[in-house]
């Protein structure tokens, strides 16, 4: 296999041994061949095993001492449940890009809000500011009513930025015609939603969560559903309408939607037991 340059060798064998779980290659209790693998890739069993340590840490595979690296039980069930935490994942990064009213803005440690300062106290003898020495103190006009406060004007939306990209993503799903347009578009939405409000260690824990969404499996094998593109078009208007609970919904409603599109596909390829829960468009 030639090799593809900006991505690593590890991950090359993530996806090489989940297209051979997901074309039934590899079956539950298989164990796994690290020569073969590193073979067929052409690669050396470095990253081999540095995927096989990902994959156990996956709950993909086990390993057994002095035996190797066998593929743990894989069905409906597990591919389901798999898809249902990608989906609570997805959803804990789209409901903080879809905050009640503005984006908090916490001021420094020890600063005071505007408008809430305490004045500083005037020297003894010294005027209060605004009255003259000796004088009747400064009245407010309108017959001694103090002119009302202006609310101070609403915080800059850090969000708008992403809204303008996800408004734009989903215009473009809902204009492509061809599954691996489709999907890539997804891609770029979910990657959008990601980088502007997932942390290291959520970004770590979705893409782990991939494992079995497979970008290429999706694009040359699946089609592109209007019930999933509703999905989307859900998770935008949550979000630009500053609804996390919604926003959290739209992702769990679509992840459940993709695992049964993926179950229903392995099922008609005789990968997986069971019925068709999901007929394609």
């Amino acid at each position: 296999m030639p090799k593809k340059y900006g991505v690593k060798e590890k991950d090359l064998v993530v996806t090489y041994v989940a297209n051979l779980i997901l074309t039934g290659k590899l079956r539950s209790g298989d164990r796994l061949d690290r020569n073969e693998i590193a073979e067929d890739l052409g690669i050396s069993r470095v990253p081999v095993q540095e995927a096989v340590v990902q994959l156990e840490h996956d709950g993909i595979v086990s390993t057994r001492y002095h035996r190797g690296a066998f593929l743990h039980r894989f069905d409906d069930g597990v591919l389901r449940e798999h898809y249902e935490l990608y989906g609570v994942l997805n959803g804990i990064a789209a409901g903080r890009a879809a905050p009640h009213g503005h984006a908090a803005r916490h001021p420094p440690r020890g600063a005071r809000p505007p408008g809430r300062g305490h004045p500083r106290a005037a020297p003894r003898g010294a005027c209060p500011r605004g009255r003259p020495a000796g004088g009747p103190p400064n009245l407010p006009p309108s017959g001694g009513r103090p002119p009302p406060r202006r609310p101070p004007p609403p915080p800059p939306d850090g969000n708008a930025e992403l809204h303008t990209t996800l408004r734009a993503l989903t215009t473009g799903l809902r204009n492509t015609r061809d599954s691996r347009g489709f999907h890539e578009t997804a891609w770029q939405y979910r990657q959008a939603v990601t980088d502007a409000h997932a942390g290291p260690r959520l970004q770590a824990a979705i893409h782990a969560a991939q494992t079995f969404i497979p970008r290429s499996f999706w694009a040359a094998h699946l089609d592109a559903p209007a019930a999933l593109l509703g999905q989307y078009q859900a998770e935008t208007a949550a979000i630009t309408g500053r609804d996390p609970e919604a926003a959290r919904a739209a992702c769990a409603t679509a992840a459940d939607l993709m695992g049964r599109i993926m179950c229903s596909e392995l099922v008609r390829r005789g990968v997986l037991e069971g019925p068709v829960a999901f007929e394609m468009s």
